[in-house]
């Protein structure tokens, strides 16, 4: 046994459990002083993950794709257990670690909070002890998952399950007061923090998702089809502000389906056009992250983003817009027609002054590719959520809401512009709404909360300096950022023989 002490010895324990704290021992409380000179390794998480989507057959149609038993293909295998009858209930246990949600006074409880909204709107909070805390206790009890452990701090996130995000929706539904469960969010929010240059978008991706709840008045869920129900465009905005501005009221009951087609003179035997966005079929349930910048999208990811009903958050580097929604302007019971996709793409500034109209002009969404490699920038709806710019009124309409439609202009480099792809740009509908009044999803919150939590000095500033974002990124994700090159001063010796 002598021979032994030169060696080290490895133990591989593998666990079912979902005790982090037992998987992940603080070195500073040691069993045995023998481990003075030995180091505790990072634990290997492994969870398969969406094993079953790579092979399997696409659903037939946009129709087929809203069917509950398509959500288990998504996400962990156990949801393949279950009959559907039964699935939606056990994701809702699952998800609170019981029955029914729980209350502290008045308000929903810390952890049913984080549990809900982090499905669906990828809530992140800033690192600290207490928001570890959080997060650890929704690893072990509320479905999140744990990615790894980097400088001392278990890494979490919460990946794309639509069977949960929909859990998420229906136990939110349920809750005697909604507006209880979203101030709840704010407090949160507010009292944890999250990067003040994420904090913006975080609050559009909850707008967002209200709308789209708001707007299936009768919940995303349908029980006696066993499927999700759809929205339309139109359904979308006019639940996601509220009436009384003309320009956009005016817009909703116009009778130009797209931006592309001119306004013709109706004949007795031409069918009448629709009103803008009904027939334009959104369904998103919840965001995902996108790992990458994107320039061109391709047609069948974006199918299958639509039949995952996931909408798409951008990476922090991406220039001119910060998230898209996938629509579709066709029949759902059909076969897909990769020419009929419709993008909804939304910019985020939580500054309080309001942006410039030579900036706005510049906003559009990513170019589409066909499986031809034909590429086109598709019709398109850009949103910009001017959250910061309180009753600032914009010129041309004389309110906090613009509506106007136009081809964008490149203000930077990126690729998504059409003409760097020797593509024509498509005009498309541009929507800006200043401050947070306009909102019909924000009635009877407390705005001045709100608004104090977007737009002052952020806690990261004082630790991580002025440009927080990536390294806020580098401590909660572990992964190296690109590197800045400031104030580098560069010199050359030239020698001439």
């Amino acid at each position: 046994m002598e021979c032994v002490s030169s060696y080290p010895i490895w133990f591989i324990l593998a666990t079912t459990s979902s005790r982090i704290v037992s998987i992940v021992p603080s070195m500073e409380v040691k069993a045995s002083q023998r481990l003075m000179n030995m180091k505790s390794l990072a634990p290997w998480l492994y969870l398969p993950f969406d094993p079953f989507v790579a092979g399997r057959a696409l659903p037939s149609s946009l129709g087929a794709a809203l069917r509950l038993d398509e959500f288990r293909f998504y996400g962990r295998p156990l949801w393949r257990v279950y009959h559907d009858r039964e699935l939606l209930g056990v994701a809702v246990s699952k998800l609170l670690y019981g029955p029914m949600l729980e209350f502290e006074g008045n308000k929903l409880s810390e952890a049913h909070t984080f549990a809900l909204f982090t499905q669906r709107i990828c809530l992140q909070l800033s690192p600290s002890v207490a928001s570890q805390a959080i997060e650890v206790s929704a690893v072990e009890s509320h479905m999140r998952l744990a990615t790894g452990v980097h400088a001392g701090r278990l890494l979490t996130a919460c990946s794309s399950e639509p069977i949960l995000a929909l859990a998420a929706a229906h136990a939110t539904r349920c809750t005697p007061d909604l507006k209880n469960a979203t101030q709840s969010l704010i407090d949160l929010v507010s009292k944890y923090r999250v990067d003040r240059g994420l904090e913006g978008e975080l609050y559009s991706r909850l707008i967002l998702i209200l709308a789209r709840d708001k707007a299936t008045m009768n919940g995303l869920y349908d029980e006696n089809s066993q499927s999700l129900r759809p929205v339309t465009l139109r359904a979308l905005l006019q639940k996601l502000v509220r009436s009384g501005y003309p320009q956009l009221d005016l817009k909703l009951r116009d009778t130009i389906s797209s931006p592309r087609l001119p306004k013709l003179r109706p004949t007795v035997s031409s069918p009448p056009s629709p009103p803008f966005g009904s027939d334009v079929h959104v369904n998103y349930t919840h965001f995902v992250e996108l790992a990458a910048e994107v320039t061109v999208l391709d047609a069948q990811w974006c199918f299958e983003m639509w039949c995952r009903g996931a909408a798409a958050q951008c990476v922090f580097t991406q220039p001119v817009i910060d998230g898209f929604i996938i629509g579709y302007r066709g029949k759902l019971d059909e076969p897909f027609d990769e020419t009929k996709l419709y993008l909804i793409a939304y910019q985020t500034k939580a500054q309080q002054q309001s942006v410039l109209p030579s900036l706005d002009v510049g906003f559009t969404c990513p170019l589409i590719r066909y499986k031809n490699g034909t590429l086109v920038k598709p019709d398109h709806t850009i949103l910009l959520f001017d959250l910061g710019a309180e009753d600032m009124k914009y010129r041309s309409s004389g309110t906090v809401v613009k509506v106007c439609i136009r081809a964008a202009v490149p203000t930077t480099h990126w690729g998504g512009y059409a003409g760097a792809q020797g593509v024509t740009e498509t005009p498309g509908f541009f929507i800006g709404i200043r401050g947070l009044k306009p909102y019909a999803v924000l009635d009877d919150l407390n705005l001045q909360k709100l608004l104090h939590s977007i737009n002052p000095e952020g806690p990261l500033d004082s630790k991580y300096g002025s440009r927080p974002r990536a390294k806020y990124s580098e401590f909660t994700r572990g992964k190296p950022q690109r590197p800045r090159y400031e104030n580098l001063i560069i010199f050359f010796e030239w020698d001439f023989l």
